[in-house]
């Protein structure tokens, strides 16, 4: 479906130029933007280009569809396609006809990134998606970031949004980060390198956790909390602890099964009404390139406690868990204070008991079988 196009193009021995503009309808999806143009828009781009001894430089890529515009300035790109320079980027674009996206990105001795709104739907997503090339290891800059609104997946938005970091070889190596949810509701990141070792830390405190874990299928069903979550990582693996407080899960389908598989209908009932409340969740595990190994779940709560470990392969997605509930923590509690009994019986450790569950959860995503 050809639309209207127009090619101007001029040549040397060492050096070549071309102008381009056209129309096209073609479906566009733009996943870090959350920005989607439907098949039957009609979008326009206008470039012009140098190439020159095997090296690009950009001079304009403007895109426009209806009141949706995206426009890159002076971009400079070495012999191996990676990004030297730029002088600026320019964002603005709807969804279902409100403002998602509108910012600028200046490069001058630091990067700057500033503006009213920004779109974060597919973020955390594009941030887990390992990529094995780099096309911004030329980069090497301070960065200042300040957002008035960023739109979070759960429609939770943050606001007042100011990060300050630095860049090495186009990867970040030093964040400071704070942004709120609400009055006395807060988001911070902060990432610095470890002294001891040439890896980094990462560290992310949030008041409401959902919009943070919102890609992650297995803490569907979470409502309220406080989020503490820490990174040790390099290139080739991480280990990390995430700690979840003071929280409720609602209508959570694996919670669901296995509760039902246990028998166990009074936190049942609270699952599919008000929630069932925990005190605490935290889960450690390690990651590298073929798979992220469950050393340990560990959830708390009034009405049951769950001590689970296994492994997701990361190519498959295939995951694999088993563990033990110890349902009714309260009534354990009333026997571990018999005397001389008691302690022979639950122990002193918190969530220990005299019954509980054993469980596997095996499978891949969407077909996981619980025993």
């Amino acid at each position: 479906k050809y639309q209207k196009y127009k090619f101007k193009s001029s040549f040397k021995k060492s050096s070549f130029n071309l102008k381009i503009d056209l129309d096209l309808d073609e479906y566009i999806f733009i996943e870090l933007l959350n920005y989607e143009k439907k098949e039957d828009k009609i979008a326009n781009i206008s470039t012009e280009f140098n190439l020159v001894n095997e090296k690009i430089k950009i001079n304009k890529i403007n895109y426009s569809e209806g009141k949706n515009l995206i426009s890159l300035n002076e971009i400079d790109i070495n012999k191996k396609n990676n990004f030297k320079s730029f002088k600026n980027i320019k964002v603005k674009t709807f969804k279902n006809d409100k403002e998602n996206n509108n910012f600028e990105v200046l490069f001058d001795k630091k990067i700057v990134i500033k503006g009213k709104n920004y779109d974060s739907t597919n973020l955390i997503k594009n941030i887990n998606n390992k990529v094995s090339s780099n096309l911004f290891k030329e980069i090497n800059k301070e960065i200042r970031i300040s957002f008035e609104n960023i739109f979070t997946k759960l429609s939770i938005p943050l606001n007042n949004f100011n990060l300050i970091g630095k860049i090495e070889k186009g990867k970040f190596v030093k964040i400071s980060s704070k942004s709120e949810f609400s009055e006395n509701q807060y988001l911070d990141i902060s990432l610095k390198k470890d002294p001891n070792s040439n890896k980094k830390i990462l560290e992310i405190y949030s008041d409401i956790p959902k919009p943070l874990l919102a890609d992650f299928n297995f803490f569907k069903g979470i409502e309220g909390g406080q989020l503490l979550f820490t990174s040790v990582f390099n290139n080739k693996s991480s280990s990390s602890n995430l700690q979840i407080k003071n929280f409720k899960v609602l209508n959570a389908p694996a919670f669901a099964k296995l509760l039902a598989l246990a028998d166990l209908t009074a936190p049942a009932v609270h699952l599919s009404g008000e929630g069932l409340s925990f005190e605490s969740l935290e889960v450690k595990f390690t990651d590298n390139d073929k798979i992220r190994k469950i050393k340990e779940i560990y959830a708390v709560g009034p009405s049951i406690t769950i001590l689970m470990d296994g492994y997701i392969e990361n190519e498959s997605g295939l995951t694999s868990l088993r563990g033990t509930m110890v349902p009714a923590k309260e009534i354990n509690k009333l026997i571990s204070k018999i005397p001389i009994l008691g302690d022979i019986l639950i122990g002193k450790e918190t969530g220990e008991g005299v019954f509980g569950v054993s469980f596997k959860m095996k499978g891949l995503p969407g077909k996981i079988k619980t025993t």
